[in-house]
């Protein structure tokens, strides 16, 4: 009987790529994505699909992080905005 575990093992004959893909999208953060993305390189040319992912994964990691400091200056500036009223008052 081929289980999930061997669905995702890559040594296994029953082995699920799709399957793998999307385990290990949703249980991995940013880091973790690039890390494995590394892993995979190691040792083999870089294929098309691994330069996508990688480049993929850094172009959402910027993205959060503007996202982070965006919001951040938002918070920021409304405390500045509290001081102000609270000094009116």
């Amino acid at each position: 009987m081929n289980t999930n575990r061997d669905k995702l093992n890559m040594d296994s004959p029953y082995f699920d790529a799709e399957l793998a893909l999307t385990d290990i999208l949703s249980n991995s953060n940013v880091s973790q994505l690039v890390n494995k993305c590394n892993e995979l390189q190691i040792g083999r040319e870089k294929s098309s699909i691994f330069v996508i992912l990688t480049i993929d994964i850094r172009s959402y990691d910027q993205d959060i992080q503007a996202m982070v400091f965006e919001n951040y200056s938002k918070f920021i500036t409304s405390i500045d905005t509290v001081k102000k009223v609270i000094f009116m008052c």
